[in-house]
Parts: C-alpha cells; structure tokens; sequence
C-alpha cells in the first residue's frame, strides 16, 4: 500500500484532472442541441455530486492519524474508483 503523502499526492493529481475533464465537458455543452445539451448537464452535475463524495474522503484522508489512514484509505480510493470510472462514461457519451 502507498504511504499517506503517496497517497495524497496522487489523490489531487488526479481531481485536478477532474476539474479539467469537467470544465472540457462543460464548454463541450454549447455546441449541443437543446436535448443533448440537457442531458450533459445533467451528467456533469451528477459528476460534481461524486467528486464532492471524493474530495470529502480526500479531506478525511489529511487529517486522519496514522492508525486511521490505512481504514479510510480503502473508502477513500472507493469513492475516487466510482468518480473516475463515471467520468469516463460522460466523456465516452459526450465525445
């Protein structure tokens, strides 16, 4: 297992991958049809609830003692697990 600053680092390398995915998909909304553009908008919502979800278990993880960490590391990577493979989807439906 990746130690906590491993593990932090890794963890806001990739929600500042998110936020930019996000804003992609945002700008990509424009360009769609009344319908099709709703339905990005929704998603990307829907994306924003889960990375709230993550960044809360992110923010557990900083401030968690050592004993914690390895407990809530397992939850943590969880949730990153369901925004990364979420957004994914968004972006395969929306290319």
């Amino acid at each position: 297992m990746m130690n906590r600053d491993q593990a932090i680092d890794g963890l806001k390398q990739k929600l500042d991958q998110w936020n930019a995915d996000l804003d992609r998909l945002e700008n990509r909304a424009g360009s769609y049809s009344d319908e099709r553009r709703k339905e990005l908008e929704d998603a990307i919502d829907q994306l924003k609830d889960k990375r709230e979800e993550a960044v809360e278990a992110f923010q557990q993880l900083g401030s968690a003692s050592d004993d914690a960490f390895d407990d809530l590391s397992q939850g943590a990577l969880q949730a990153w697990a369901r925004m990364s493979e979420s957004l994914e989807k968004a972006k395969e439906r929306f290319n």
